[in-house]
This record gives C-alpha cells, structure tokens and sequence, in this order.
C-alpha cells in the first residue's frame, strides 16, 4: 500500500527532503510504482512503467546523497513522460497502432533537461491517437478515466499525464500542447497545468520545426511545481530554431505581480455558452483577485466562432502533414474520427491556410488591447465540466442562429496566439468535478501568469483536495 501523504506531497517539497536525508530516493520510488500499481488498472494513464530503470536510478540518487553530491532541484524525483515525447531505448507509441513497436532512438530535450536536473522517468502517460482529440481514448491503449468520477473523461491529450498527478501517481508530468492538451485535462482533472510562451521551451522532435501552436509544458498540483518545470527545461537551445524566448527567474515570484494591478475578466470569450457552474467558479476566483487589490475588468474581446474555426482548420492541415502519409497502410487501424480530420486537411489549400491568419491577426490585436492595460486576462479553461467517457466532441461542437458557440474547449486561441496560458483550479460544479481558470498575458510573461496562479493558490488553495480514488 502506498503512503498517500507521500503521494500528495509536491515535487519541491520532495526535493527538499531527499536533499536534507529526510526521505530516502529509494523509498520515495518504491511509493509511487505501488501507487501506480494501485490505480492503472483503473485510470490507464500509464502505458509503459520502468519499474526495473525506476529503481536503478533511485539506487544512484541515494548513493549521491550520501556522498554529499552537488544535486539538482528535481533530485529523486519521479515525473512521467507523455507518451507522445520520444524517452531514448523506450517505445514511443503516440498513441497509435503505426507506432506500436517505434523505439525512440534519442531523449527529446524536455527529457534530457528533467534528467539533468535529477528526475527520475518513472513510465510514459496515455495520449490519444496522435494527440487530436480532447479525450484519452485510442485504439491502441483504451479508455483513460478521470480520478474524480471514472465514468468521465480526464480531457486531452494529456489526459494520462493529468489522470497521473491528479491521483497521487507523481507530482510532475511532462505534456504537450497544440490546442489545450496540457490545460484541458489540468481543467478537468482539477490540477495546474501550463501552456508557456511559445519558444519557451524547446520543442525539435517532429519532422518540421515550424509548428507555431505546440509547446511542452507541466502538470502538476501546485504552481510551485509548474515554476520549476519550466526552470529546467526552458531553452534557448539551438537545436530548435524557435526556442528563443530569454530565459526568466522563476525561483522568485513576486507576491503580488504586475504594475497595472488591473485584470480583464471574459467568460465567453466572447461567443461560448459556458456551464453556469463553470462561470460562477471564474467570478468567484476574480472577487478572490479583487479583494487582493486588482481591478477587475470585464471585457467583450470581440471574438467570434470563426477563430475557433481556424484554428480547428490549421489543426486538420497539421494533421493531415505529419500524419497523412499513413492512412495507406494504416486507415483501418486509426481511429474514425483522426481519418476524418485528415482528409479535411488534405481538402485545405496553401491560400486557404494562410488567410487563417488573418482570422488570428486580428484576434491577437484586440487581445493586445486589453493587455496594454491590464496584466492579464482571466476566463474559463473548459466550458463544462469533464463529459462522460463515451463524449462525442465533434457532434458536440455547434453554432446557434446567434452565433453562440457550444463546444467545451476554450484554449486553442491562446495557441494560436503563442502567449502564455495557465490553467488552474477554479472549483468544483454541483457534480463534485473539478472546473478551471484561466490566465492569459503576454508573450514572454510568463512569470506573470505563474505569480498571479500562484496568488491565487495561496488566496484560495486546493490542494487538500484529492479525488476519491
């Protein structure tokens, strides 16, 4: 039986105590395979767990402790990698039946840099089929399920990831986000989960590195945690000709951040039909935010339906790229819904693709607006709370003769506008699900986002709260 206390215990917390002798990087690793072994048949959010490297690794980083070794701020830790992310010697699946026997030839830098700072990679968390959907569901590894409620889904693509740190598994995981897949499971799953400015932190392993919407990024419970990630792993590195963003000090955020003390408030973004429990949340984290000293502001961005439509098309174009060259052999192998949106993205031309951008152009200066005076933008992560496993969200994304816009994601604009995304715990709806909050600010901010997230965990904490797993 694992020690749930331990379990639950942050990644800095932990690090802590293996660097003073308090807990043994041994006993530590041993927690959390029983932990996982508790709950996987259960959640499947691991595909593959390295019992056999987990331990030899936990042996060397007590014998480093004990020779009074010069340890890194992860040192012991255990973290999992999304099994989208190439882990050197290991099958990197991506969640598909064309990969199922694909052995990564090479660590991607994320994983080297979490290694260098002393984390141990305990396994590889479930993703959808090439990560497209906002569920974590594939032919190849199955269901994944929210530890809140096992009949609901835990979001994606990084649902495993999110499922992993919700239920006590590790208190760091490594995900990737194109439109929402770090957030929208952090959403449902009621934990932090960060989309960072894009070239924060190099991303080189896909066969172009001009993709502009996706970045990796952490899942945690705490935002303590989600800061140190993003020490450790962002870049610049010149092996990604993206990765340029200078580097921040996020060890020390400052308690009450930005100069304006002003924040916008959108719980739309202008076109969506949100829960009401979803929306109560955010404005009860906004009289959190206001009590603390910030003006808060309520914002029409004047978005509408047609940014999400770009982006879903950009999407199907991204798809169709990377992937598309496999449905000769594989078609009957993927799932429908993937086939689908590839050939959408086949049927996309070069012209098409690029008046898209203007769509995004457009959005982006009348969110730089707002954000010359105001530090950020705060807004729902979802717009319901996580939909049962079998959730169609295709059929379920529709448009109103008013134009309002039913559809539970409302991250991919943020993607499409590289700025820094956090998603945080706002509350819980009637159901007892976790609901979540955004926060937005400016490329190159995220120091802000984090500082305000993490004012916000100390003005209203949640990390008592545990799923009943």
């Amino acid at each position: 039986m694992a020690d749930l206390d331990l379990c639950y215990r942050s990644a800095m917390d932990l690090a802590k105590s293996v660097s003073r002798g308090d807990i043994s990087p041994v006993e530590l690793i041993e927690n959390t395979l029983a932990r996982i072994d508790a709950v996987n048949p259960v959640l499947n959010c691991f595909t593959e767990v390295y019992e056999q490297d987990a331990r030899k690794q936990a042996g060397l980083a007590e014998d480093a402790v004990r020779r009074g070794d010069t340890l890194g701020p992860l040192h012991g830790i255990p973290v999992a990698i999304k099994d989208f992310t190439p882990v050197k010697g290991k099958i990197t699946t991506k969640g598909s039946c064309v990969f199922r026997d694909n052995i990564s030839e090479s660590d991607a830098i994320v994983v080297e840099n979490l290694q260098r700072a002393g984390a141990i990679v305990v396994g590889r968390t479930t993703t959808p089929e090439f990560t497209y959907s906002s569920l974590t569901d594939s032919r190849l590894w199955g269901i994944t399920r929210n530890p809140w409620n096992t009949e609901r889904t835990p979001g994606g693509s990084s649902g495993g990831a999110a499922a992993a740190v919700a239920s006590g598994c590790v208190p760091l995981a490594e995900g990737t986000d194109s439109g929402g897949s770090v957030r929208i499971p952090a959403s449902h799953c009621g934990i932090v989960g960060m989309k960072p400015s894009f070239g924060r932190i190099p991303y080189e392993f896909m066969p172009s590195q001009y993709d502009w919407m996706t970045s990796h990024g952490p899942l945690s419970r705490t935002v303590g945690d989600a800061a140190l990630f993003l020490s450790v792993c962002q870049g610049p590195d010149t092996r990604d000709l993206q990765a340029v963003v200078p580097k921040l000090d996020f060890s020390d955020l400052p308690a009450v951040p930005g100069a304006k003390r002003r924040l916008a408030l959108s719980s739309d973004l202008g076109c969506y039909d949100v829960d009401p429990d979803v929306a109560a949340n955010l404005v009860e984290c906004s009289r959190v935010f206001a009590d603390a000293g910030y003006e808060i502001e309520e914002v029409d961005l004047g978005w509408t339906s047609s940014f999400l439509t770009a982006w879903w098309s950009t999407w199907d174009v991204f798809m169709a790229t990377n992937f598309g060259r496999y449905l000769h052999d594989f078609e009957d192998q993927m799932h429908p819904t993937l086939v689908a949106a590839i050939r959408k993205g086949e049927k996309i031309s070069a012209v098409e693709l690029r008046q898209f951008e203007e769509i995004f152009t457009d959005a982006w200066r009348k969110l730089a607006v707002v954000l010359e005076r105001c530090d950020a933008l705060l807004c729902p992560t979802e717009a319901i709370p996580a939909p049962p496993v079998g959730y169609d969200e295709a059929a379920s994304i529709t448009l109103s003769a008013s134009g309002r816009l039913s559809a539970m994601d409302m991250t991919m604009q943020f993607n499409a506008l590289l700025v820094p995304a956090i998603s945080v715990p706002s509350g819980f709806s009637r159901d007892r699900l976790p609901t979540g909050l955004q926060i937005i600010s400016g490329r190159g901010r995220d120091d802000i986002v984090l500082a305000l997230a993490a004012l916000l965990e100390r003005l209203k904490p949640w990390a008592s709260h545990r799923p009943p797993l």
